[in-house]
């Protein structure tokens, strides 16, 4: 079973992210901020994660950074989610992190992680 990590700090949207994902087959871990996000990767090895853009503590950005500077988690399949319409092109278009505009679509997320899981 693939596992996500879903690091957001919006409440609703982890909730319905959890249910949808937990429906779909896939094992769900969830953090409220990059801090959390990054306590969690030490507790589990998601396959994916799921990681919002503007979070308070550590946001998004800064976590990838992080995650990329560690050899465990280099290559680890990151979707950045965001409703913000500015986003930074260079983590935008990094290897191995594609992008999702909030509000999304179901089918469009689900083909998002479908693909990331393949790389």
């Amino acid at each position: 079973m693939k596992s996500i990590l879903i690091v957001d700090d919006e409440y609703a949207i982890v909730d319905v992210l959890s249910v949808l994902l937990a429906e779909e087959g896939y094992q769900v871990f969830t953090a409220c901020n990059g801090n959390e996000g990054l306590k969690k990767l030490s507790e589990v090895h998601p396959d994916l994660i799921l990681l919002d853009v503007m979070m308070p503590f550590l946001d998004g950005p800064s976590m990838f950074e992080l995650l990329r500077s560690n050899p465990q988690f280099a290559t680890l399949p990151v979707i950045f989610m965001s409703a913000a319409c500015q986003f930074d092109l260079e983590l935008k278009n990094a290897k191995h992190a594609d992008f999702l505009a909030k509000p999304f679509e179901v089918d469009r997320l689900l083909s998002l992680i479908q693909t990331s899981l393949r790389l």
